[in-house]
């Protein structure tokens, strides 16, 4: 086999902890943060709005890419949130969990609000402007 011709990457759908920044962002409360906050961040779960962003990805994908050709292998990082985003899109592929494919790993930046990132983690954002 060749070297790959295209390759295309979709984010996750909506997921739990994205929700819950959405929220805190417009100044609502959320109930369950303190929850979320202690959580690994690669168990975070799709929500109803990320289902419907996947199946919706999926129909796309169908429409403008699948229709015109066959893509030889589809890898999906082993979070919650993508293996559930993987089988809603695209629900009739095989998909191959790679320890590779992932999104940046936030830490103990996870479950911090935006707004207070800056504040919390002021010297650390400081040594990524230098």
């Amino acid at each position: 086999m060749g070297l790959p011709m295209d390759l295309v990457l979709i984010r996750h759908g909506e997921s739990e902890m994205n929700a819950a920044h959405t929220r805190i962002d417009r100044g609502e409360s959320v109930e369950c943060l303190e929850e979320l906050q202690k959580r690994p961040d690669a168990l975070f779960r799709l929500t109803d709005l990320g289902i419907e962003q996947a199946k919706i990805a999926g129909a796309w994908l169908h429409e403008h890419l699948m229709a015109e050709r066959l893509f030889n292998v589809h890898l999906v990082s082993g979070f919650n949130r993508g293996l559930e985003t993987a089988g809603y899109r695209l629900p009739e592929v095989s998909w191959k969990t790679n320890i590779c494919v992932h999104e940046r790993d936030w830490g103990d930046l996870v479950g911090v609000p935006k707004a207070e990132r800056h504040t919390q983690y002021a010297l650390i954002f400081d040594r990524r402007k230098a």
